[in-house]
């Protein structure tokens, strides 16, 4: 079965320093997968290599059997539409409500009308639980309910591959198991996504693979039982090596 998101022979440096070696990841359809590394392992370039954001030096990315065509902007924006990203801290505009920002792809790219656009991003705050908060700026709500509403944005396209950097990091644990929870109910409808993260109890509760990355290199790539017994030494002698 065609992926979600595939990534193959992925290579990436920055002034002469390798930050991706090689790197394959493929995630289906209602997958959860994982990647993870110590600080500098390349997880964040990987999320912005997988939609686009960057050119990388070698490899392809595909996006439901598609790969990404840079040959101009309009081509590469199409051909990544079957993907949305959210950065850490979800980026959102602090001058629109979260209402706005979540009808903003609706008005832009789908082409809805101001009312339509509106409608349907009240519905998807409401199925990220915040529907109360519609009308509020992002300043005014919790890191929490932020994240959330990032997510809420990048559903709005309904994308095949949703791709997630660091959702849980800075949030306390109330937050972090909504987002969680948020991140199974989207795998839920057939969404595949890919989350780079060093959280390793969201990693647990949510992930069904995962990737990690050690000097740019995909080192193990499986599933958490495949690690066997001890999950959390396994994972703290990795990332100490």
């Amino acid at each position: 079965m065609t992926p979600a998101l595939e990534i193959a022979g992925l290579d990436m440096s920055f002034g002469g320093r390798r930050v991706l070696d090689d790197v394959a990841i493929s995630v289906g359809f209602g997958e959860v997968v994982y990647v993870i590394g110590r600080s500098g392992a390349g997880k964040s370039v990987l999320a912005r290599l997988a939609l686009g954001l960057l050119t990388p030096d070698r490899g392809e990315i595909r996006i439901s059997g598609r790969p990404l065509d840079r040959r101009s902007p309009g081509a590469l924006r199409r051909s990544r539409s079957g993907a949305s990203l959210v950065l850490q801290g979800a980026a959102l505009l602090d001058w629109l409500t979260l209402e706005e920002n979540v009808a903003l792809p609706l008005r832009h790219r789908r082409r809805l009308s101001r009312g339509a656009a509106a409608a349907r991003a009240r519905e998807l705050l409401a199925g990220v639980g915040l529907a109360e908060l519609a009308f509020a700026l992002p300043g005014r709500v919790s890191a929490g309910a932020r994240q959330r509403a990032g997510v809420a944005r990048a559903l709005a396209l309904e994308p095949d591959a949703l791709v997630l950097d660091e959702p849980t990091s800075g949030l306390d644990p109330q937050a972090v198991r909504q987002i969680d929870d948020l991140v199974r109910a989207v795998a839920r409808r057939g969404t595949g996504v890919l989350v780079v993260s060093h959280d390793m109890r969201s990693l647990r509760r949510v992930a069904d693979r995962l990737v990690f990355l050690r000097d740019g290199r995909v080192r193990f790539a499986g599933k958490l039982a495949e690690l066997g017994p001890g999950l959390d030494d396994e994972l703290d002698r990795f990332l100490a090596e």
